[in-house]
């Protein structure tokens, strides 16, 4: 293979869309190159020679001035990608598997790889570090992170040795065993515990998953090996935000199965004037809710409880079969709970705990207070404490926390407390939940993205958040000082006037160290090529002549006479779900499995699981009879019918608007005496 080519190859393993929004390791070394190659039938030497030969527009001749002179203008040769990733790619795999190595041996490695003589000084090597800039430069400001986000850094006291060394902070197999990590440590990439418990569940279960030379910087106290102990953990609680929530667990017998990892949270609403609590619980996630409804089994009561999607990653208070809210009383809180829906593949965990930490939910879009893992400077919160802790919570509150008091409130689980504070100053010695991070973080919550990266949808921006800053220290975008989110004094919104597709700039310098967000927002566009195919009132779509009559196509709708039922109807159920139309009674139709009826209907009944139904009004005015009488003389018809009206009426969902509701309710009651 020519260079490009190698150029190519090696830079779209590393960014591509699979990598959107997430930092890349450029993590080299020779199973990788010789991985890439084998289907070309090239390897490792190939690679190099093609190295030494350089693109076609290069002249020089040292290897590193070849190198230089590859990121000349690049950009004007309308190349998919950076054209000196291959160089780069080189240096990193100069540096070896042993990572002890000194870094003095470094120049030795790269002359061996290259065919040079041992001692040689390559010539312009120390102005490489340009290529490294320009490569951040390319994924933050010109794509925006849609194929990752690459970050200059340094690793050890020899400044152009550390950049490739930088890159091996942590191998590529480590990080595919991350998500392993994360299940085994039962984290919730949804609501993330701070960098110190970060830190002991990696020391804690590290042995397993990663190398011994990174437990070794991981356990570092001080020295070089701090930074990067500091960035390595940055970037796990990194891979930790955008984890999915999707691991491989070992079940018995040695067989391996996908689960999906997710998170409960309980929310609590306060009446300060009747001094009582109510608590609901609701299910977090990272990864997109099925189409279907979860169904957990709860092991507790031998029954099931339903979890629907409430869209932004919530769902919507979790209920049980008979439709009423689960009551999370009912639970022991110190004993946590494990839901799984097997069909789905779903597990959903509310971590034991003696102790409970409350934040608003105002910026998650829900009112009250939701239990979160993590204690934020200047951030009021509430505790929910068991008796065994009760004294040492009060102790650090009255020394360490600010106005923090008890509630005396009702509702609470039997022997627990409630105590609330305006914000904590200082972390609780041994209570995980109540470790205060010391490290500084900006970071960007909630907002629309466009295909991934940091592109928002512009009238859906995100907020920024400056996890553990000081009061003075106010971020800026391109230059332009944000304004604080309400009342949350780490949450800062962005200028409602910044016009669409401008590149910004977000910055905040905290104790000398400069932190950067770069984003973009964008208006909703339509891609001029698009057509929806056409389909008929079923859902099919039509593959023989256009232009029939009554079809749609995405919102275009091509009809003969209007339609009066609702468009929900139409909505083509899944392999699990039917619709039945019931009009007068022995009207009764199972579509699609059966034609649509050439009666209208007066209801549509849908099956949205095993136990529960749900009812759609179907005529175009509450003014129309229910047309109960006067029905249809066949007997089995008859009895069919009032078997999903009147029999099937305890599981029907009852509709959402009230004279809706009321006019089917006068319908079934009518069926009673059919």
């Amino acid at each position: 293979m020519n260079y490009l080519q190698w150029n190519n190859l090696i830079a779209k393993h590393f960014f591509n869309s699979d990598n959107a929004g997430k930092e890349v390791l450029l993590y080299v070394d020779k199973d990788l190159i010789e991985s890439l190659g084998q289907p070309f039938g090239c390897g490792q030497q190939d690679f190099i020679n093609a190295l030494n030969e350089g693109p076609g527009w290069t002249t020089h001749s040292g290897f590193c001035q070849k190198a230089l002179q590859t990121c000349e203008d690049w950009r004007a040769r309308n190349l998919e990608f950076p054209p000196y990733i291959a160089y780069l790619a080189c240096f990193v795999l100069a540096t070896g598997e042993d990572m002890e190595v000194k870094e003095s041996a470094y120049y030795p490695r790269l002359n061996k790889l290259l065919s040079l003589p041992e001692n040689l000084r390559l010539a312009s090597f120390t102005k490489t570090s340009g290529l490294w800039d320009d490569l951040e430069r390319w994924t933050k400001e010109d794509k925006h992170e849609e194929l990752g986000r690459f970050v200059f850094g340094i690793r050890g006291s020899m400044i152009w040795v550390g950049l490739p060394r930088f890159q091996t902070l942590l191998s590529v197999n480590e990080r595919k065993e991350l998500p392993a990590f994360f299940s085994a440590a039962n984290l919730d990439p949804s609501d993330p515990p701070t960098q110190e418990i970060l830190l002991k569940h990696l020391l804690h279960y590290g042995y397993r998953f990663l190398r011994k030379h990174t437990r070794g910087i991981l356990g570092a106290k001080n020295g070089d090996d701090m930074i990067f102990k500091e960035k390595l953990l940055e970037l796990i609680m990194n891979e930790l935000e955008e984890w999915d929530g999707n691991a491989i667990e070992q079940e018995p017998g040695a067989r391996e199965t996908n689960n999906v990892q997710s998170g409960l949270r309980l929310c609590m609403e306060i009446d300060l004037i009747a001094q009582q609590t109510r608590f609901t619980m609701r299910l977090k996630t990272n990864r997109q809710f099925p189409e279907e409804d979860l169904f957990f089994n709860f092991r507790e009561s031998g029954g099931v409880l339903v979890c629907k999607d409430s869209g932004q990653g919530w769902s919507k208070v979790i209920r049980c079969e008979s439709n009423k809210y689960f009551d999370p009383l009912e639970l022991d809180w110190e004993k946590g709970l494990l839901l799984d829906d097997p069909v789905h593949r779903w597990k959903a965990r509310l971590k034991a705990a003696d102790i409970r930490l409350f934040i608003s939910g105002t910026n998650e879009g829900l009112s009250g207070w939701v239990e979160t893992q993590r204690l934020e400077r200047g951030i009021p919160f509430k505790l929910a404490v068991a008796s065994g802790e009760y004294e040492k919570i009060k102790a650090w509150g009255e020394k360490d926390c600010v106005s923090f008091r008890e509630l005396l409130v009702t509702g609470m689980p039997t022997g627990w407390r409630l105590f609330e504070s305006d914000c904590a100053r200082a972390s609780c010695s041994g209570i995980d939940v109540l470790t205060v991070s010391s490290s500084v973080r900006l970071t960007l919550r909630g907002g629309i993205k466009i295909r991934g990266g940091n592109t928002y949808l512009h009238i859906v921006p995100p907020v920024v958040a400056l996890e553990n800053g000081s009061e003075g220290d106010v971020p800026t975008v391109n230059g332009r000082p944000l304004i604080r989110a309400g009342r949350e004094a780490h949450l800062w919104s962005l200028p409602v006037d910044i016009s669409a597709n401008e590149l910004l700039r977000v910055e905040v310098t905290v104790a000398g160290k400069k932190l950067t967000k770069i984003l973009r927002l964008e208006e909703p566009v339509m891609a001029q090529d698009y057509h929806a195919p056409q389909r008929d009132i079923s859902g099919r779509i039509i593959s023989g002549p256009k232009g029939e009559k009554n079809t749609f196509s995405g919102a275009v709708v091509y009809v003969d006479v209007a339609f009066e039922m609702p468009l929900d109807v139409f909505i083509k159920p899944s392999v699990h779900r039917s619709i039945f139309f019931v009009g007068v009674p022995g009207q009764v139709c199972e579509w699609p499995i059966e034609k649509m009826p050439e009666w209208h209907p007066v209801w549509a009944i849908e099956k949205t699981d095993k136990k529960e139904w749900s009812v759609i009004y179907c005529r175009k005015s509450l003014k129309d009879s229910n047309a109960v009488v006067n029905g249809l003389r066949d007997a089995s018809m008859i009895k069919r019918w009032r078997e999903f009206v009147w029999i099937n009426r305890k599981r029907t969902r009852l509709p959402d608007m009230p004279l809706v509701r009321k006019k089917w309710q006068k319908y079934v009651e009518a069926a009673k005496n059919v």
